[in-house]
């Protein structure tokens, strides 16, 4: 039996399947055409960010602050530090300017900062004279490493303190200087008097430091390091053998448990 009429199924439109496709690759197009122009917004946003970090005068480096030093210090470091002035604050090698503050013997500790738009900060911590050295006819300034920090006559600040000699002609006078420092301090750590009596602390024999006084025409030998024993116990009879004897050739505290000294021939007991 044949049956005519309409079929209840249909059939989709010829073509829709690429109109999809086609529909689908517009979008892709567009969101790629659509990124492209974001990407090269931004990338000409950064460049012309970073033109402006860089060149505008505003970022101008105008102040350079120097905190913690004396005048004569600042005076020195100044000259040093000129260079920054007109750089651009975005261009400046903060650890360049820690390295070239730190290489000056007074400085003992920097932290260099930087505030936007045109400032540098350096904060120093000035290094403190820790002894005094003739080497040759003048006086040179030390600081706790040994190391030369500046003549004599060129600080203005207080250096009444015993002078190392004896250094000319040591093989190794870095070391020596450190050792007669180290003793100094242990001098001074057991009594404060007799370390500001101390005139000169005389280095020329590795194997025995030899102290004079101001009040006291009678080297004394400490050895090749300080007994402290044996200089308390000097200092407790001190008074009494300046009274007994005036005039001594040498005291010796070199050897341990042991205090000896030696009046100067013809001189007859004060007793």
């Amino acid at each position: 039996m044949i049956v005519l009429g309409r079929s209840s199924s249909r059939r989709r439109p010829r073509g829709s399947k690429r109109t999809r496709q086609t529909l689908s690759n517009l979008r892709l197009t567009a969101f790629l055409f659509l990124y492209g122009i974001l990407a090269v917004g931004l990338v000409a946003g950064v460049r012309v960010g970073y033109r402006f970090l860089n060149t505008h005068p505003i970022f101008a480096i105008k102040t350079v602050v120097l905190q913690g030093v004396s005048s004569k210090t600042e005076n020195e470091l100044r000259p040093m530090l000129e260079y920054l002035r007109g750089r651009n604050f975005f261009r400046v090698d903060l650890d360049e300017v820690h390295d070239r503050v730190g290489a000056h013997p007074w400085v003992a500790s920097t932290m260099v900062s930087g505030q936007i738009p045109d400032k540098i900060r350096v904060v120093v911590r000035e290094r403190r004279p820790a002894g005094l050295a003739r080497l040759g006819n003048s006086l040179f300034l030390l600081n706790g490493d040994g190391r030369v920090i500046c003549p004599l006559d060129s600080y203005s600040g207080n250096a009444d303190m015993p002078i190392l000699i004896g250094l000319e002609d040591l093989n190794d006078q870095p070391t020596a200087i450190l050792t007669g420092l180290e003793a100094l301090d242990l001098i001074k750590e057991t009594s404060l008097f007799f370390w500001n009596n101390i005139e000169t602390l005389d280095l020329s024999d590795n194997d025995n430091m030899v102290v004079h006084l101001h009040n006291e025409r009678a080297p004394i030998h400490l050895g090749d390091k300080i007994i402290v024993a044996n200089l308390k116990n000097y200092l407790a009879i001190a008074q009494h053998v300046q009274n007994t004897y005036p005039a001594l050739d040498y005291i010796e505290l070199g050897f341990p448990n042991q205090i000896a000294i030696k009046p100067r021939e013809g001189q007859s007991n004060g007793e």
